[in-house]
């Protein structure tokens, strides 16, 4: 095959160079195009991924004070059941406890199943516990102990312990996919 000359490429270039800068500026914009995308793309993701984490870190931050609290409170009724009597639990406000728990939900989708399930479970056994103590405050005197009260004070027990049971697999769920924050180090 001849080569062909000098004078044929340049026609060539000279008779096609509107459709071939039309196929460069073309492919130019697609290029852009890919390119913006997944960097937006890959934005997203990293958004994703941190509103995640927060979500995690919100909940497993304020379901441990809570487990802090619910093991103290358990040792003192521990107490208080091994020398034979019985109390009227203290009577807390759960909502103060579940601030976190409340703005996190709108992202709450965003973790696992048996994460929103284990999370969810153990704030309502700690609303509900809540409601227990708020109603034995109601109803019970600390003065008179009659056989009511002593079942009533049992039954809290064990609904203290299933709560602090069920903050323990939400918190052991969250923790399997908490993600530590990398640190950065100066260059």
């Amino acid at each position: 095959m001849p080569s062909p000359e000098p004078q044929t490429w340049y026609a060539l270039f000279k008779d096609f160079q509107n459709i071939l800068g039309t196929l460069v500026g073309f492919g130019g914009v697609c290029l852009t195009l890919w390119f913006n995308a997944r960097v937006t793309d890959r934005r997203r993701a990293h958004e994703i991924d941190h509103d995640r984490n927060t979500t995690r870190i919100t909940l497993a931050s304020e379901l441990t004070v809570i487990q802090r609290s619910l093991r103290d409170w358990n040792e003192v009724l521990d107490g208080v059941a091994k020398e034979g009597h019985v109390a009227l639990p203290r009577s807390f406000d759960a909502e103060g406890g579940c601030r976190g728990y409340r703005s996190a939900l709108a992202k709450i989708g965003l973790l696992t199943e048996t994460e929103i399930q284990t999370s969810v479970f153990a704030y309502s056994q700690y609303e509900a516990l809540s409601k227990m103590s708020h109603d034995m405050q109601k109803q019970f005197n600390p003065d008179n102990v009659d056989p009511a009260f002593r079942a009533a004070f049992q039954a809290y027990r064990t609904a203290l312990a299933s709560t602090k049971s069920a903050v323990d697999s939400a918190l052991d769920a969250l923790a399997k996919h908490l993600v530590p924050k990398q640190t950065t180090t100066p260059h």
